[in-house]
């Protein structure tokens, strides 16, 4: 697949008298070809995909320290509950 392909063909000089006469002017063909988007495209998803594993990460991280937080907290509750029970 070629893309975005340019092809273009310049005469520098004048070659209105005879055109068809090569050496009167000096022709230029050149030749380019864009990369169609495909490297792009590709750098694109791999960050769009890098993108993806970040959340998903921070996700997990964040249910971590949530759970972290409840164990915690429960901990506390039950240590609390026992002083009150010992002491009451």
């Amino acid at each position: 697949m070629l893309g975005r392909s340019v092809i273009r063909v310049s005469g520098l000089g004048n070659a209105a008298a005879k055109p068809w006469d090569l050496k009167q002017t000096q022709h230029m063909f050149m030749f380019s070809q864009g990369t169609g988007g495909g490297k792009h495209q590709l750098r694109a998803r791999l960050a769009n995909d890098d993108v993806e594993i970040a959340k998903a990460e921070l996700e997990i991280e964040k249910r971590d320290v949530l759970a972290q937080v409840r164990r915690s907290f429960y901990e506390l509750l039950r240590t609390s509950c026992a002083m009150v029970a010992c002491n009451g």
